[in-house]
C-alpha cells in the first residue's frame, strides 16, 4: 500500500519551524558579538537551517513512517473486506473513555514537549554568550530556562503516567475486540505473568535460538484459545535478548527477535516430522543442509530445513510453500515456521505490536490492520500447515 503524507503533521513542522526561527533570530539579535558581526549573521542562518531540517525530519517521519493512516478509494479498495468490516465495527463502538483518558495525557504531552523546544532555545542562547561574550549574559536565557525545566518536571510525571493509563484503556477496549472479530475462540490477556515461564520453556523448544548463549524474554499480549477440537494456540509478544558470557557491560546483551511467537498443538500431526522454515537473514550460522523447494519467490526469501529429509519433495509437489508465499504477498509479513512433532511453532518481526501511540488516532486505520495483518499470519500459516501435515 501506498503510504500519504499527513498533511496536519507537515503544517505542525512548518509552524514549530517558523516559531523557532523567529525565537533564534530575535535572541541572535540580542546577542553581543562584538568583532564577529558577519560571523553571527552565518551562525544565525546555519541555526535556522538546522531548525529547518529537524522540523522537516518530524514533518514527514511522523507523518509517513508513524501517520494517522490517511487512504483514497483506489486504495481502501486493496484490502481485505473482512478488515474493512472489522475496522467499520470499531470506528461504531462508542469509546468515550479511551478518547477523554487520550485528551489528557496529549495535553500534559504537548506542555512537555513545548518545554523541551524551550529549553533547546535557552541552551542555543547560552551557548552563543558564553562562547562570545561572557561578561554581559543577560536575565533572558535563564528565565527561559527556568520556565523550560519547571515544564518538564512538573509535567514528567502526568504524561508518563497519561501514556500508561491510555495504553490501558486501549488495550481494554479496542484490541480485544479487534481480536474476538477476526476469531471469536481466541481469549486476550495484557499480562499474564504466570505464563512467562512457559513461553520461556515454548521458545527454547522451538529451535529459533541460533547460539548457544544464555536468554532472556520479556512477554505481554497474551492471545490464547483453542481453534476447534484438535487445535489450541498461544500467542503471544515477545522480546527475546542474548546474553554473551565473554562480553561486559551493554555489549553482552544481543537482540535476537522482537514480534510475535504462536505455538500451536495440533494432535493429529505426526511426531516424527521436523521441519524449519527460516528467512535467509536470520540463518547465516545454522549448520544444516537446506533443500530448494524449486518456487523461486519462496526460495529467494526462505530456507527450508527438513532434519529426516524425507518431506520436503511432497510438500513442495502437494504446493504447501506455493500457499505460504501467498501469505507474504497478501499480509507483508515474514513467518517464520518450524514443525516438532505436533507442535507448529511461528514467529514474525514486528516491533510494539498492540501498542498504541499517543499521536496517532485511537483507532487508526494503519496500526490496526499492522495488528490484523500478523494475526492472520498466524492463523492462516497453521491452517496451511496442519492442511499439509496431517496428509503425510
Amino acid at each position: 500500500m501506498k503510504k500519504k503524507i499527513d498533511k496536519k503533521k507537515v503544517a505542525s513542522g512548518i509552524i514549530i519551524f517558523l516559531v523557532l526561527s523567529i525565537m533564534i533570530a530575535i535572541i541572535m539579535v540580542e546577542t553581543p558579538m562584538e568583532g564577529f558581526e558577519e560571523f553571527k549573521i552565518i551562525f544565525t542562518i546555519f541555526l535556522i537551517m538546522g531548525v529547518g531540517c529537524l522540523s522537516i525530519m518530524f514533518a514527514f517521519i511522523t507523518s509517513i513512517i508513524n501517520p494517522d493512516f490517511a487512504y483514497d478509494e483506489r486504495e481502501y479498495s486493496e484490502y481485505p473486506e473482512e478488515f474493512k468490516r472489522i475496522y467499520k465495527h470499531l470506528e461504531e463502538k462508542d469509546l468515550a473513555r479511551i478518547e477523554d483518558v487520550k485528551f489528557e495525557a496529549l495535553k500534559y504531552s504537548k506542555i512537555r514537549t513545548f518545554s523541551f523546544i524551550l529549553l533547546t532555545v535557552s541552551i542555543i542562547h547560552l551557548v552563543s554568550f558564553f562562547g562570545y561574550n561572557v561578561g554581559t549574559i543577560s536575565s533572558l536565557p535563564f528565565i527561559i530556562l527556568f520556565f523550560a525545566l519547571a515544564g518538564i518536571l512538573l509535567t514528567n510525571k502526568e504524561t508518563v503516567q497519561g501514556k500508561w493509563e491510555y495504553e490501558k484503556v486501549f488495550k481494554r477496549e479496542i484490541i480485544p475486540e479487534l481480536i474476538k472479530q477476526i476469531n471469536p475462540n481466541l481469549e486476550y490477556n495484557v499480562t499474564y505473568p504466570i505464563q512467562q515461564k512457559k513461553y520461556l520453556q515454548f521458545y527454547a523448544d522451538s529451535t529459533f535460538l541460533l547460539n548457544e548463549y544464555p536468554y532472556k524474554i520479556d512477554t505481554e499480549d497474551y492471545i490464547e484459545g483453542n481453534l476447534d477440537d484438535t487445535m489450541a494456540a498461544s500467542i503471544v509478544d515477545i522480546n527475546v535478548r542474548n546474553v554473551d558470557p565473554n562480553l561486559v557491560g551493554v555489549d553482552k546483551v544481543i537482540g535476537e527477535f522482537t514480534g510475535l511467537f504462536g505455538v500451536f498443538y495440533d494432535k493429529a500431526i505426526k511426531d516424527e516430522i521436523d521441519l524449519r522454515i527460516r528467512l535467509f537473514s536470520e540463518i547465516e550460522n545454522y549448520k544444516m543442509n537446506s533443500f530448494k523447494t524449486g518456487y523461486d519467490k519462496f526460495d529467494k526469501k526462505f530456507k527450508v530445513y527438513d532434519v529426516y529429509g524425507n518431506i520436503v519433495e511432497k510438500l513442495v509437489h502437494d504446493g504447501m510453500f506455493y500457499d505460504l508465499y501467498k501469505i507474504h504477498e497478501n499480509y507483508g509479513t515474514y513467518p517464520e515456521i518450524i514443525v516438532k512433532g505436533k507442535y507448529i511453532y511461528i514467529r514474525t518481526y514486528g516491533d510494539k505490536l498492540f501498542e498504541p501511540n499517543l499521536y496517532d488516532k485511537s483507532r487508526g486505520f494503519k496500526p490496526l490492520y499492522e495488528y490484523y495483518a500478523h494475526l492472520k499470519t498466524f492463523l492462516e500459516v497453521s491452517d496451511i500447515i496442519r492442511k499439509y501435515m496431517e496428509n503425510i
